[in-house]
């Protein structure tokens, strides 16, 4: 399967705004929740769910969100 990195991003991007409220950086059911979700859209796309690229994927879900 070829994934393009705009899908995947804009898929990151709807998941994220989905899921996000004003503090949920700050609960861990929240971050966890996420965190179960994007690992299931790495596993939907093939892509690994450990290193590479999931860890750039999260940290720029901390940061941006």
């Amino acid at each position: 399967m070829t994934v393009l990195v705009s899908e995947v991003a804009k898929t990151v991007d709807q998941l994220v705004n989905h899921a996000v409220h004003p503090q949920w950086t700050s609960q861990e059911g929240s971050m966890k929740a996420i965190k179960r979700e994007l690992n299931a859209l790495f596993k939907r796309y093939g892509l690994p769910r450990t290193g590479e690229p999931m860890a750039s994927a999260w940290k720029y879900i901390l940061k941006h969100y």
